[in-house]
């Protein structure tokens, strides 16, 4: 079904998996485009700019753009991932760090316990000085369904 958003971001997801990057950021572009109203197109899109493999693909400073002009309000661990990984890629390690570990706090805080490896692993690169080049992980959720709080 081409408006089931789970199949379009699994769609995206497996590309990625698949390695073929360019072709989920135009996918995601594309379904921003069909569907604006859709935050989740536009969370998945900041995603992958934002932690991309493919160096032509990764642009952190558009993921953290669509961020504050789309979702800056959601209040979703997704969302603080995405913005630990867009600072670990643009160098801006310590800012990185800081917003991984209350993330990390958050997830922890309200049971998530199958983010915590996940967000440890990327906390632990970003300590290092080393940024994430992977959006997602092969089994991780891409609806904004991490949510956290009110």
């Amino acid at each position: 079904n081409p408006r089931s958003a789970p199949a379009r971001l699994g769609y995206a997801v497996t590309l990625v998996a698949l390695g073929r990057t360019r072709d989920a950021r135009d996918w995601l572009a594309s379904a921003v485009m069909l569907y604006p109203d859709r935050l989740e197109y536009k969370s998945a899109l900041a995603r992958l700019l934002a932690a991309a493999p493919d160096d032509s693909v990764r642009d952190p400073k558009q993921a953290l753009a669509i961020i504050d002009g789309d979702l800056r309000g959601l209040n979703t661990t997704e969302i603080g991932e995405t913005i630990a990984m867009a600072l670990a890629n643009l160098g801006a390690f310590d800012q990185a760090v800081g917003i991984q570990k209350g993330v990390l706090a958050a997830a922890e805080k309200a049971g998530m316990k199958f983010a915590v490896p996940r967000m440890t692993a990327n906390l632990q690169l970003y300590q290092q000085g080393r940024p994430c080049r992977r959006p997602w992980a092969n089994d991780q959720p891409v609806v904004l369904a991490e949510r956290v709080g009110p």
